[in-house]
């Protein structure tokens, strides 16, 4: 202990049977938490990439034909209100590429975009 103290490192001695010292040690600790900076945390990033397999066709002005196998699966099993689903798919979207496709052919908030004979209005995420 006496070569540590040497050092300049804080010593405090705790006792684990009587418990003694603990409340010196866990104000010294918290002393420490506070003097320490916070950590810089990389940012996270959205994925932009676009899968292979997903195209995205210009129809005519403001309409889109999205062709992608297996995003066409995902909806050829949905049953019921495609409304209840919007959440679900668009995870699914983002997922597969879709949406990055999407903004890479330039698709703007309100076009038609039409997936395994469906049709949606597109609003891009956030």
């Amino acid at each position: 202990m006496a070569g540590l103290a040497q050092e300049g490192l804080p010593v405090i001695p705790v006792s684990a049977l009587t418990g003694e010292g603990l409340p010196e040690l866990k104000e010294a600790l918290w002393n420490l938490v506070q003097a320490t900076p916070a950590p810089e945390l990389p940012k996270p990033t959205p994925r932009t990439e676009v899968r292979a397999g997903v195209e995205v066709v210009p129809l005519e002005e403001g309409v889109y034909e999205v062709r992608a196998p297996e995003v066409e699966r995902y909806l050829r099993r949905l049953k019921g209100d495609l409304l209840e689903a919007a959440g679900y798919l668009q995870e699914v979207f983002k997922r597969h590429g879709v949406e990055a496709a999407l903004r890479a052919k330039g698709v703007r908030a309100g076009d038609v975009v039409r997936v395994a004979g469906l049709e949606f209005e597109y609003i891009p995420e956030g």
